[in-house]
């Protein structure tokens, strides 16, 4: 009864992050611990997932539970976002402070849902809410992420304004 109420609570709010298709998760997960830990030959100094969202973007770094030589990000960018209703908004921009992360672990604890494998913290404030662009640039073995959403510029033409940059080991 609980498991029917969180996932039509998880699909009431959008929540269809990596967590919410656990053996796709788990796979991935299996695949970044194989290659961050050198299993398969010399780990990389960075593994940088890029994917998207329909709502919202952010830069997150993930400490894996057993260790890793590399650096792991998730790189989250929403060029077209679908903009969510206020209330679903405010709970997407607070679901990453630490109030809302202990209190969804305790809540999976009591539903008897093993501990997740990677640990992710926000490498900024908050997530951002705009239509964006993310670039990804490398110069030599140094790789620089910078996030920009569309504004208007005083001609009321499109430009694009610099909202977070952060370099990547």
């Amino acid at each position: 009864r609980a498991a029917r109420w969180a996932e039509g609570f998880r699909r009431s709010e959008d929540f269809d992050h990596w967590a919410s298709f656990h053996d796709s998760f788990a796979t991935m997960v299996g695949l970044i611990q194989n290659v961050a830990s050198g299993e398969r030959g010399t780990p990389p100094s960075t593994i940088l997932i890029l994917s998207g969202d329909v709502h919202h973007g952010y830069l997150a770094e993930a400490t894996l539970a057993g260790g890793a030589k590399s650096r792991l990000y998730q790189a989250v960018c929403s060029p077209l976002r679908n903009a969510l209703p206020n209330k679903k908004s405010y709970l997407q921009s607070h679901a990453w402070s630490k109030p809302a992360t202990l209190a969804t672990r305790l809540l999976a604890r009591l539903a008897g849902v093993p501990s997740e494998p990677l640990a992710w913290r926000l490498t900024h404030n908050a997530t951002f809410f705009d239509n964006q662009v993310a670039t990804l640039e490398f110069e030599e073995r140094r790789a620089t992420i910078t996030f920009e959403k569309a504004v208007l510029d005083a001609a009321k033409k499109p430009i694009l304004q610099k909202l977070y940059q952060y370099r990547l080991a």
